[in-house]
């Protein structure tokens, strides 16, 4: 991702890279948002509307979007709001890219009702996405910066000894 995102130069209407749980967390602040917004006017949004808005922002902000470790949607709310996020997002002409440690067959596979919040999702990702399956001997988390200025939890003598 590193590589791309810095190769990519300067898109055409911005580039914007964010680690998955930032984009969840953009996703429901944004949502959360309109509808405090409009609770306030005395009207009511529905939620579908609110995520599509949420969409629509992030692409009048960045045509090329990446997203590092979509690893698991643990929570079939979030599925669905994936689901109609992502629709959002790939109408609007944006360009995702995203890695993962899972295939997207595999972004939820366990729980009551996979196949209901997360199967439209998957199914969209297949149609919009290619899958590349990137293999290497080389774990390249393990080629990580120096640690200075930083704190590790909880403070032990191994922890302590990475700052060294």
């Amino acid at each position: 991702m590193d590589s791309f995102f810095g190769t990519c130069g300067a898109a055409p209407g911005g580039k914007l890279r964010l680690h998955f749980y930032e984009l969840m967390l953009r996703i429901h602040g944004a949502v959360q948002a309109m509808k405090l917004e409009a609770k306030e006017s005395g009207a009511s949004v529905p939620e579908r509307d609110c995520i599509a808005a949420a969409a629509r922002q992030l692409a009048r902000e960045a045509r090329v979007v990446c997203v590092d470790e979509v690893m698991q949607v643990t929570d079939i709310a979030d599925g669905y709001i994936l689901r109609h996020f992502f629709d959002e997002l790939f109408k609007s002409g944006v360009v995702l890219v995203a890695t993962s440690n899972r295939p997207p067959s595999q972004l939820m596979t366990a729980g009551p009702h996979v196949q209901y919040s997360v199967g439209p999702l998957v199914e969209q990702l297949r149609h919009y996405l290619a899958t590349v399956s990137v293999r290497s001997t080389t774990d390249y988390r393990s080629f990580l910066p120096p640690l200075d200025g930083a704190f590790l939890s909880p403070d032990t003598l191994d922890n302590r000894g990475l700052l060294r």
